[in-house]
């Protein structure tokens, strides 16, 4: 399990900043980020904030930690500030490893990542201060399968914001639907930096030894998360094969029992993915495969790389769609 103190801790089952609903209603939200009015704040917070933000609402609760919506009362925006469960310790290893990857987190600014910006401890609690994204995240579409194009241009943005990543020297590794918000505008932005770590970090050594294979989700791991080898890169990548063949199919990329963690790992390890339909499959079906490779030095060698094989492919759809569409006018 990870550390009391890392921002692991932090990161529940509630999909981390997202309002399980959609965007916010019936509350003084508006826009995220935009000038606020004053409204009375709840009597009864769920957790106690440092001074500067003003609870509003719960947006979720975990086993990890309780995230709220709050007023920003020196600037006046709302933020989601994600407060842990578990308080650190005098002398726990866990405030250093904490402090180090929020301002890691911090450190990346690009629209296609959920900004970070404030972090520390209130009443010995870790917290964290991230940009409220008002829509809702991959994960909560409700049914509502994207088109092949859609997919397309959604995860060009993921792989933007994971390449902004990668470039700061930062393996997210916990690349899943849940933790891809949808903004106002349909952007995609990555959030959730709890299964985070520097890149040239040995995964089996350190914190990161004690949470294979559970760094990050399971289904979206890659076979060397599973195998407890050194992540790198190649290991975001395959996590985002794997987000992209969801999206494109409707459905994981493996068949397996959510329940059956054997029976998960040994799918991960070893079967190959879902086919996809047959036409999405002549266009994408490349991309999902380089991506998902078993072993790393098989797929892409960055996210840039596989932006741009996706960049093409989605423009091959696209030119397929136009051409039908004439034939059908046509006819």
């Amino acid at each position: 399990m990870a550390t009391a103190g890392s921002l692991a801790d932090m990161a529940g089952p509630t999909g981390a900043l997202r309002a399980a609903d959609g965007p916010l209603s019936g509350g003084p939200g508006v826009e995220p980020g935009a000038r606020i009015a004053r409204a009375p704040a709840s009597p009864t917070p769920p957790i106690r904030l440092p001074a500067r933000y003003r609870f509003t609402r719960t947006l979720g609760e975990g086993v990890f930690g309780t995230v709220v919506l709050a007023e920003d009362t020196t600037l006046g925006r709302y933020v989601a500030v994600k407060v842990g469960r578990s308080a650190f310790t005098s002398g726990d290893d866990s405030a250093r490893r904490f402090d180090e990857e929020a301002r890691a987190a911090a450190a990346v600014e690009h629209v296609n990542v959920v900004r970070v910006y404030d972090f520390g401890r209130c009443d010995e609690h870790p917290y964290i201060v991230m940009e409220h994204v008002g829509g809702r995240s991959l994960a909560s579409r409700r049914g509502a399968a994207l088109t092949p194009a859609a997919v397309g241009w959604t995860m060009g943005g993921v792989l933007r914001g994971l390449a902004k990543i990668h470039a700061h020297g930062i393996l997210h590794l916990d690349l899943k639907p849940a933790n891809v918000l949808l903004a106002w505008d349909g952007s995609p932005k990555i959030t959730d930096f709890g299964a985070a770590t520097r890149i040239g970090r040995n995964a089996t050594s350190d914190r990161d030894a004690d949470r294979q294979p559970t760094a990050g989700t399971p289904a979206y791991a890659s076979p060397e998360a599973f195998d407890g080898r050194p992540t790198s890169v190649a290991s975001d990548v395959y996590s985002a094969g794997a987000l992209l063949h969801h999206l494109l199919a409707d459905e994981p990329y493996l068949a397996f029992d959510a329940g059956d963690a054997i029976g998960l790992r040994r799918a991960v390890m070893h079967d190959v993915p879902r086919r996809l339909p047959p036409s999405v499959d002549a266009v994408f079906g490349p991309v999902t495969r380089t991506a998902l490779a078993k072993m790393p030095e098989d797929r892409f060698a960055s996210a840039r790389e596989m932006r741009e094989a996706l960049r093409r492919a989605t423009s091959s759809w696209c030119q397929m769609e136009r051409h039908g569409r004439a034939l059908g006018e046509g006819g």
